[in-house]
């Protein structure tokens, strides 16, 4: 029997921890009989154990849509063992007929498939998965929250399309319905350990070896200072990005700032008002909620949900970048250029 683990994210839920930790122990995970599929769809295999490449997208905004490329189907098919595939961008699959095609393929190569997904309290989500928007000039999550920059964006009607839980979740438990859909929370006091390596083991319950790191940290949040300097760049031109070395330039000391985007709890009342009837629902499928995922404001207004950042954060950024240019040497500058001159991307 050929059992497939389909990890579909969502965005923001320790996705990058688990790849990270499975990555490194593929050596034990395939003398248990798991294969960790992380060849990328450019025929190279990918070093952080995910299979987001073969995600493919169209569109921005309203019309963002995303799809599976059809061609990973004889790359699973040539694997002779148990196969774990994590990619969070499959996320941002919401079309019925695009999941069908999908549980369509995998069913005709796995017996046994189940599907794994993290859910993160949409007030929580929005805040974490906006400010994604900031980190890389390519993001999924830019294309489709868009580039404005604030500390919580207004409202827009089209979220829903991945914050309404229940109607993503129904298209997936359907058209996979021969096969098991786990649903957990991103809740620190609801994962096991804490930690969401140790769930995602505990979840699946099958006997695999992982030997789980404390303290490993990956995709760390930026505060608002970070956040005002990257958008700047991508806005003026992205491929300066690449230029300075990515995370690399914007984990400098100079950008340190304890200044963290977070929203008020009368924002927190107005998201989770909205999507009050979707996250009840979910124990349609058979999901027990969190108490604190179903709270109602009786005087909601969820489109006034914008956080502009304050001025002082502005000239804060502005600081840092004087800081960083007086402490720049001049061969950082020369190499800098030359960068520039060829391209490097």
């Amino acid at each position: 029997m050929k059992k497939l683990i389909l990890h579909i994210g969502l965005h923001k839920t320790g996705s990058t921890l688990i790849q990270r930790t499975l990555e490194e122990n593929r050596a034990s995970l395939e003398a248990d009989g798991w294969h960790l599929f992380s060849q990328t769809a450019q025929g190279r295999v990918s070093s952080i154990g995910n299979a987001n490449s073969w995600v493919e997208f169209k569109g921005t905004a309203a019309s963002f849509d995303a799809s599976l490329n059809p061609k990973i189907y004889k790359q699973l098919e040539k694997i002779d063992s148990n196969v774990i595939l994590s990619a969070e961008e499959l996320a941002w699959v919401n079309n019925e007929t695009e999941v069908k095609r999908i549980s369509s393929e995998l069913s005709s190569i796995f017996d046994e498939i189940k599907i794994i997904v993290y859910l993160r309290r949409q007030d929580k989500q929005l805040l974490s998965h906006y400010h994604q928007g900031f980190k890389n000039p390519h993001s999924t999550a830019r294309r489709f929250y868009g580039s404005r920059l604030s500390v919580y964006p207004k409202f827009k009607s089209y979220y829903n399309d991945y914050l309404d839980y229940y109607k993503k979740l129904s298209i997936w438990k359907n058209c996979f319905e021969n096969h098991e859909l786990i649903v957990r929370f991103f809740e620190k006091n609801l994962l096991v350990n804490h930690d969401p390596v140790s769930d995602f083991k505990s979840a699946l319950d099958y006997e695999m070896k992982i030997d789980i790191q404390k303290n490993l940290k990956v995709n760390q949040s930026f505060n608002i200072v970070q956040s005002i300097i990257s958008n700047s760049i991508f806005n003026v031109r992205k491929e300066l990005w690449f230029e300075l070395g990515q995370p690399r330039f914007i984990n400098l000391p100079f950008f340190n700032d304890s200044k963290k985007p977070k929203i008020d709890e009368s924002v927190s009342k107005n998201i989770l008002t909205h999507f009050y009837t979707s996250n009840l629902n979910l124990e349609k499928l058979g999901v027990k909620v969190p108490n604190s995922w179903l709270i109602v404001d009786n005087n909601p207004n969820h489109e006034e949900s914008l956080i502009e950042i304050p001025p002082e954060q502005y000239e804060k950024a502005i600081e840092a970048l004087v800081f960083f240019i007086d402490n720049l040497k001049l061969i950082d500058f020369i190499k800098l250029k030359i960068k520039k001159h060829l391209k490097v991307k």
